[in-house]
């Protein structure tokens, strides 16, 4: 069980870094907002709008804040989270022309097509969502909150997924913080 608590917030993770990465990519003076949408409305309804500049990208992850009720305190697994807790990670992408083009969107956050927004605001150069979907193991939901800033050439994104179980009750929450910024012309 407690093993498979941190393969869940791992899993999760990867969700809420692809999100906010592929959110973070609109923007400009388009505006957008929706109540109650599934992933594919959204994305049907903002591929029209200012998307990522291509180009090299340098990215940075950060996990700020841990807490899962399923691990115990002390075990491997608490200790090697802990340890990541506060550790920036950073990558450097190539995102080219065709890629922002593409309608991966839906696929990269949503795989199973049951995802839906409670709300989404890209306004201004903000964005504020909130996408809730069933756990990969079937027990339970994940929410996925983001909030943060962005423009074609960079976006700083806190990303806060909740894990709850089947009867509604957290059981377990992760919030990292995704900055990135575009740092020149991919290298050939």
């Amino acid at each position: 069980m407690p093993q498979r608590g941190a393969t869940m917030m791992k899993r999760s993770m990867l969700l809420v870094t692809g999100a906010a990465t592929l959110l973070a990519g609109c923007g400009g003076s388009d505006d957008f907002s929706a109540k109650n949408a599934s992933v594919a409305d959204v994305a049907s309804k903002t591929k029209q709008m200012q998307r990522q500049e291509p180009g090299e990208w340098e990215t940075t992850t950060q996990i700020t804040a841990l807490d899962n009720p399923d691990i115990p305190k002390g075990s491997p697994t608490a200790k090697l989270m802990m340890e990541q807790l506060g550790q920036k990670q950073t990558q450097k992408t190539c995102v080219t022309r065709p890629s922002t083009a593409r309608p991966v969107f839906a696929q990269a956050v949503d795989p199973t097509g049951q995802c839906r927004y409670d709300h989404i605001s890209l306004k201004q150069g903000h964005i504020d969502a909130l996408l809730a979907c069933p756990a990969p193991d079937g027990g339970g939901t994940v929410e996925m909150r983001h909030r943060g800033t962005f423009t074609p050439k960079s976006f700083d994104v806190e990303a806060t997924m909740t894990r709850k179980d089947s009867n509604g009750g957290r059981a377990g929450t992760m919030t990292m913080r995704i900055t990135a910024k575009r740092i020149g012309d991919c290298k050939a």
